[in-house]
């Protein structure tokens, strides 16, 4: 994302490699089924009575390349 970001900030082209966009739309619409299986479960009428989803774990590891452009 940062990349997309600086690319963006440079007016260079957004290198666009590796990307598929079925599986975005496949990923939104997994996201979306399960906010609203969660919903549907804790009975919330509204978006602020959902539960909250979990957070995720995100980190940088030892294997994590950094690349500058």
């Amino acid at each position: 994302m940062l990349t997309y970001a600086e690319c963006l900030t440079f007016g260079e082209d957004v290198p666009s490699v590796g990307f598929d966009p079925d599986l975005i739309n496949t990923r939104y619409a997994l996201l979306l089924w399960d906010y609203g299986s969660r919903k549907e479960e804790a009975k919330a009428q509204s978006d602020d009575e959902a539960p909250m989803r979990p957070p995720q774990k995100i980190g940088i590891t030892e294997d994590t390349e950094v690349h500058d452009l």
